[in-house]
């Protein structure tokens, strides 16, 4: 009974046309994207050193800052380097410095020149190596620490010194060496106007006589007065 319901009440099976054949939609095609990307140049260091590494005593005072002073001047190469500040001087590097040269001794000047070396040397494009800056600065720390000094002064970065005055001098830092605008000097006088423009015609400035004088005596009356109001009293 239950089979004959469902017989009967399902729907009629469709009749497929043997010659049909199903049309597929064409496929959407897609417009093209352009990617843009930013594409790596390598920049090839064409640069060469402007202070050599034995040229320390060109500046007396840049080396005695660096032999006593360490770690200011540690400091003041930082600031240059990384901050590009000019004759400023980072505390904490400083402070660090000091720690780490109690405790590890002279490699950590040998690191600290070694870093600075191969920050200058990628900022400016100078030529060499990783290998090149290792070596200098395991073998002669201070005089890389004054080299890099030097360096970045004569590029317009000065660190700045210490304790001892710079023997030699250094260009100014960039944007200093640019005159303030200021105001020019009020002058010291007019020229005088040309003849007859200042002088006012004759008689123009007089007053009459007796213009600004007040007559003597009562002012005059203007008419005749009108007569005084009568009081009539009724009885």
């Amino acid at each position: 009974m239950g089979g004959e319901y469902a017989a009967a009440t399902a729907p009629p099976p469709q009749q497929v046309n043997p010659g049909y054949q199903p049309q597929c939609m064409p496929p959407v095609q897609q417009p093209p994207v352009a990617v843009v990307g930013v594409q790596a140049v390598n920049r090839v260091p064409t640069e060469t050193w402007e202070a050599g590494v034995c040229d320390c005593f060109q500046d007396i005072g840049l080396c005695c800052d660096v032999c006593f002073c360490t770690c200011c001047q540690a400091g003041r190469i930082y600031d240059a380097a990384f901050e590009h500040k000019p004759d400023s001087m980072n505390i904490l590097m400083c402070l660090g410095m000091c720690g780490a040269i109690y405790f590890v001794g002279g490699i950590a000047t040998c690191l600290f020149s070694m870093c600075m070396r191969d920050k200058v040397r990628t900022s400016y494009g100078i030529m060499g190596d990783g290998c090149d800056d290792c070596c200098m600065s395991f073998w002669c720390a201070p005089c890389v620490m004054c080299q890099v000094h030097r360096e970045l002064s004569k590029r317009g970065t000065p660190p700045g010194h210490t304790c001892c005055e710079p023997s030699i001098k250094y260009p100014s830092p960039a944007g200093m060496a640019v005159a303030q605008p200021g105001y020019a000097p009020p002058p010291t006088g007019f020229a005088p106007p040309p003849a007859g423009y200042a002088q006012q015609p004759a008689g123009y400035a007089q007053q009459p006589a007796g213009y600004a004088q007040q007559p003597a005596g009562p002012p005059p009356s203007y008419g005749t007065q009108p007569p005084a109001p009568q009081v009539v009293q009724y009885k």
